[in-house]
């Protein structure tokens, strides 16, 4: 995108100091080079493997960074707090998160009941005669 002047606005190069290229984008720009590289609409030339001739996997892995950002913007992290580097069983959710805040996610509920299987019926076969 860079290297073809597709880019929309200029490179940033004081964002994020020690990132690559990508991370020096606009986040408009970004968003485009993840929709050329999704239609695969780049220079293959500048693919090394594992994804060079493979453009299944360039779609997967597209999609995967954007699963994985949602994700974690979802997620309970950011409101772990000063409990985030506790082991699990130690971690409490001190504040809500901004993606609970933005999906209006009430929080969780600690009343609910342990998923404890399902009922199974059993049968004999001189029931069934």
């Amino acid at each position: 995108m860079i290297k073809n002047c597709q880019n929309v606005y200029p490179v940033n190069i004081m964002s994020f100091p020690h990132g690559g290229l990508f991370s020096k984008l606009s986040p408009i720009d970004r968003l485009r080079a993840l929709t050329l590289i999704n239609r695969l609409e780049i220079n293959i030339n500048y693919i090394k493997p594992p994804y060079k001739n493979n453009p299944d996997l360039v779609r997967q892995m597209t999609a995967v960074l954007n699963q994985l950002t949602m994700f974690g913007f979802y997620s309970e992290w950011t409101g772990y707090g000063t409990t985030s580097q506790c082991p699990p069983n130690q971690r409490r959710v001190e504040y809500f998160p901004p993606g609970w805040i933005l999906a209006k996610y009430p929080g969780p509920s600690y009343a609910y009941r342990d998923f404890r299987g399902f009922l199974a019926y059993i049968t004999h076969e001189k029931e069934k005669n």
